[in-house]
């Protein structure tokens, strides 16, 4: 019983999180028209949590009419970019050998140096690129989310009589 009990709250748990939307940055637009912004948001069924000037907020999503928020593509463009460099300079220095590095004028030790120090840079210039991309984007909106609630979509079918073969129908509407 504590087993099963044990793997259901596990399984709980990974539901939630799996649930859960994470973003860098956001801004949270309230009902009465207020807009706050914050970082490190998580966004779940219910709720949106935050971190406002160091301090965790949370807001229902009931009291929100939009979230915009920032992906964080600065650091995938880091990584990126960096390790990128790093392959580039790992794959060169193995096809030409200790050798060949020493022909150039240059030891192993300087070698590696120099390729860790381009790829540090190389991240850098990536950080800045993705963060010039990254900008933000609509991620929850409460109207439109109550007009798509009018919509009702239905299935229906007819005969005119014993003979006629069966009509399926598929009516879209729209209320009010």
């Amino acid at each position: 019983m504590k087993k099963t009990l044990c793997l259901f709250l596990l399984f709980a748990i990974g539901v939630v999180a799996v649930n859960a939307q994470t973003y860098k940055k956001v801004k949270v637009m309230l009902n009465n028209g207020l807009t706050i912004k914050g970082s490190n948001a998580s966004i779940n069924n219910g709720s949106v949590s935050m971190s406002i000037a160091g301090k965790p907020q949370t807001y229902s999503l009931t009291d929100i009419s939009l979230i915009q928020a920032k992906s964080g593509k600065g650091d995938s463009w880091a990584a990126g970019c960096g390790g990128g460099c790093l392959g580039y300079c790992l794959v060169s220095g193995l096809i030409s050998g200790v050798d060949g590095i020493e022909e150039t004028g240059s030891t192993v030790g300087s070698y590696i140096a120099s390729s860790i120090l381009c790829a540090g840079v190389s991240a850098g210039v990536g950080y800045l690129i993705g963060s010039l991309l990254d900008s933000y984007e609509i991620v929850y909106n409460r109207n439109l989310s109550s007009y798509m609630d009018n919509f009702q979509l239905g299935f229906s079918a007819c005969r005119q009589d014993k003979t006629t073969p069966e009509m399926k129908m598929v009516t879209l509407t729209y209320n009010f």
